[in-house]
């Protein structure tokens, strides 16, 4: 029998610290709308890459995104879209209070779990010498853009891999 995930270890402070960071959010969110990104994987590579010296290319993200895609699919994806849902519902349908919150609290718990089996995963994957973060972000880009058929090179990409990259070295100036 295996051990379950560790939920709240070192890649789970990282996430919410770097997604909690000024403007991370809406960055993260506008790569998640217009390509698709996982953002799990997205923080769990820039975990990898600076935390663990793992270089990651589009064939690192690839094999992150193909062990939870079950996962993000089947719980994640439909839990967010409840979410959504109740957020956008018309004020004369009634709904319990605490409903939405409830729903959005699993949704985080789901995330949780996908980001400690990405972590698990990461940890088992080489170290490289000098890992480069903005080519780990333009690997994950580019392979959530090339599944959705689209170029994940503009100006809104950049502004958004830009974003993430000062908040990444905002947070591993206070380590």
């Amino acid at each position: 029998m295996t051990e379950p995930p560790d939920l709240d270890g070192p890649h789970w402070t990282f996430a919410l610290d770097v997604y909690g960071r000024a403007g991370v959010q809406p960055a993260c969110l506008r790569l998640q709308d217009r390509f698709g990104v996982d953002i799990n994987v997205l923080l769990v590579c820039l975990f990898g890459g600076s935390r663990l010296g793992i270089a990651i290319g589009e064939r690192e993200v690839a094999l992150l995104d193909e062990m939870v895609a079950a996962w993000r699919t089947e719980i994640v994806q439909p839990l967010r879209t409840v979410r959504r849902t109740l957020k956008s519902m018309p004020s004369s349908i009634q709904q319990p209070k605490d409903l939405r919150e409830t729903v959005m609290r699993a949704e985080l718990r789901a995330e949780q779990v996908e980001q400690a089996m990405l972590a698990d995963l990461i940890r088992t994957l080489p170290p490289s010498p000098a890992p480069d973060l903005r080519a780990a972000m333009h690997a994950v880009t580019a392979y959530y853009a090339a599944r959705c058929g689209q170029v994940g090179e503009d100006a809104t990409t950049e502004a958004a891999i830009e974003t993430v990259l000062s908040a990444l070295s905002a947070a591993s100036d206070l380590e």
